[in-house]
């Protein structure tokens, strides 16, 4: 994001009119603008968080804002006990909660260390695409219910990044999680595993979106990943 933009930026917030689909446009340019290999989620997390908090756009940023689960309405994971939020914007009195998933495929990536260029690293493979895909969807519903619950909080957004192509191309129509693939093109609102086992259900239940969601994949081609807003 150049000069002018963020200022055009910062005008609407000032004015009142900042609103979820302008905060993505910002989280876009900020991703887009990075040089270096994410090694993993946390590092995604700071490196947003001081873009956002450098902006000077929000009156706020939040890292790791913590909510008890006991508060929110019609959360559906009894075994969670706490929330902890990623990243929380605050601007005149309104928040909007931020959630960051990261998963990579085993592959061998050049990283800065120590300010030093081109060192090896093997980013390994992060976990079954089954459980993972439902971790998003679980951070996009906690962004409704934060919403529903507290009149002041914005929906959220929920970023996935990652390297592997499966989540992208999808898997076979038999697959458990296929209802709710992030197959390009898709528009999800309903999380229903395919014919899971009830042991299954009651650590990752069956659950509704209060919005419809469509997945459009966008490239981080200098980082050679893929990036979903929802």
């Amino acid at each position: 994001m150049n000069n002018k933009e963020q200022e055009a930026l910062k005008k609407e917030t000032e004015e009142g009119k900042l609103e979820k689909e302008k905060i993505k446009f910002l989280i876009r340019n900020i991703l887009s603008q990075r040089e270096n290999i994410f090694l993993k989620e946390q590092d995604i997390q700071l490196y947003l968080a001081m873009k956002l908090i450098d902006s000077n756009i929000f009156d706020n940023v939040f890292v790791e804002y913590r909510v008890p689960v006991e508060l929110l309405n019609g959360y559906a994971w009894s075994n969670d006990n706490k929330v902890d939020v990623d990243i929380v914007l605050e601007k005149d009195g309104l928040y909007l909660p931020i959630e960051i998933k990261y998963k990579t495929k085993e592959t061998e990536v050049n990283a800065l260390l120590f300010g030093q260029h081109n060192c090896n690293i093997v980013l390994t493979k992060d976990g079954a695409e089954t459980n993972s895909t439902y971790y998003v969807w679980k951070d996009v519903k906690r962004n409704e219910v934060l919403s529903s619950t507290f009149n002041n909080v914005i929906n959220g957004i929920t970023i996935f990044i990652t390297n592997d192509n499966t989540y992208l191309s999808g898997p076979g129509v038999n697959t458990q999680y296929f209802p709710f693939c992030f197959r390009d093109g898709n528009s999800i609102r309903s999380i229903v595993w395919n014919d899971a086992p009830q042991e299954k259900l009651i650590k990752f239940p069956n659950f509704s979106l209060d919005n419809d969601y469509l997945i459009c994949w966008e490239e981080l081609e200098h980082l050679d990943f893929k990036l979903l807003l929802l």
